[in-house]
């Protein structure tokens, strides 16, 4: 699940709570990957929740235009 302020998803690896990483994924009506970093905040098992930092205001607005368009997650 993605949001225009961060991303949620399960992963194999081990990260911790505070945990800074890089991230890079395409979004709909995008060219280009977007690369950003971001902090750990929710951690439960393999499920993760991960809250974007410093985004400019071009990925800002990509993001907001992809969260426009992709379906809600029940």
């Amino acid at each position: 699940m993605i949001g225009q302020e961060g991303i949620g998803g399960t992963l194999t690896g081990g990260l911790e709570l505070g945990e800074v990483v890089g991230l890079e994924f395409t979004l709909p009506l995008s060219r280009q990957p977007t690369k950003l970093r971001a902090i750990v905040r929710y951690k439960d098992g393999f499920q993760y929740g991960l809250e974007f930092l410093a985004m400019d205001a071009a990925q800002k607005e990509a993001l907001r235009r992809a969260c426009s368009i992709l379906p809600l997650s029940t």
